[in-house]
Order: C-alpha cells, then sequence, then structure tokens
C-alpha cells in the first residue's frame, strides 16, 4: 500500500513583483484595447507547493474603476516574462474594479480548468512551487474602457498580503 493523501506543509508563499518594460506594453494606453499588461508578478513557496486561491487588486493612478472594464491575470506558460496571447490563454481568472469595493477588483480563479489539487503532482499556474523547482510567474493585464478618461494615469498593486489567498495553512 501507499499514502495516497498527503496533508499539506504549512509554508510561507513569497510574492514580488515589477512594472512592466515599456518594450511589452507602451507608456500610451489606447481606449477600448484589450489585455494590456500593467504588473508582472512571481510567486514561490519556501519549503512545499501551495494552491494560489484568489487574489484582490488595488487600482492606483488617477483613472477610475469605469475606465477599466476588465482585470485578468495569466499565467507565464513559457517562462520567458513576454507575455503572448496565444501561448498564455486562457487566462486563470478575471474581475472588475468595483468588486468588492470601489478601487478594488477580486479575481475570480478557474478551478475547473486549472487543477489546486497539490496531492496530483503535475504542475499548474494555480500551484505555487518552490524556488528550486520554478518561480510561479503571472501577468496582470486590464481592459481599457472605450470611453476611457484621457491622460489619466493607471496602474495596479497589491496592498497587503491578505489581498493574496492560498490554501491552508500556508501564509502569504
Amino acid at each position: 500500500t501507499y499514502v495516497t493523501n498527503i496533508k499539506e506543509y504549512a509554508d510561507f508563499v513569497i510574492l514580488s513583483s515589477t512594472n512592466v518594460p515599456a518594450t511589452i506594453t507602451p507608456d500610451f494606453l489606447q481606449q477600448s484595447t484589450t489585455n494590456q499588461v500593467v504588473m508582472l508578478m512571481k510567486m514561490r513557496t519556501d519549503k512545499s507547493r501551495a494552491a494560489l486561491t484568489s487574489v484582490t487588486l488595488s487600482r492606483t493612478g488617477t483613472s477610475t474603476d469605469n475606465d477599466i472594464t476588465a482585470v485578468r491575470i495569466w499565467p507565464d506558460r513559457k517562462g520567458t516574462g513576454l507575455f503572448d496571447l496565444e501561448v498564455d490563454s486562457p487566462p486563470l481568472g478575471s474581475g472588475v474594479f468595483g468588486v468588492p469595493a470601489s478601487g478594488l477588483a477580486r479575481i475570480t480563479l478557474d478551478t475547473t480548468t486549472y487543477s489546486t489539487d497539490l496531492n496530483d503532482l503535475t504542475t499548474g499556474p494555480l500551484k505555487i512551487d518552490t524556488a528550486a523547482r520554478n518561480w510561479n510567474t503571472y501577468f496582470i493585464t486590464y481592459d481599457i474602457a472605450l470611453l476611457a478618461t484621457p491622460q489619466k494615469t493607471i496602474g495596479v498593486e497589491v496592498t497587503s498580503a491578505t489581498n493574496v489567498s492560498v490554501s491552508a495553512p500556508n501564509i502569504v
């Protein structure tokens, strides 16, 4: 016989993020454009794997919630740090600013397409791994509204560790 269900080990999940260079997303975004990369985010654990369960992002800049019609998280499937819509599709999840509150977007992750079963040893974008195996890299994209207010600035940030949820007993 063998053990079919291993209890999860308590890990610290480390998150780092960077602005996206102008070579990926231009300095100026146009109204009615989709999948504009605004942040690159990386996650890893210190000991064993953890499952990513939700993310709440904060809008920064002078724009309003209505200037951005969708927020998405995508996996970096190639591991290059360069967003490729064909390769990195489908997104892990999406949301809109204003839910759960003004300036916030709760991203609902697709656990039907992407497994969070850590007893399944296959890798996947919602299974955060150790640095020895791999950093999980994600892109945050915006869809810019048709009538987005010109001359406004936009950005995104994770304002608190409590805005990133992972499987228990792990901690961000």
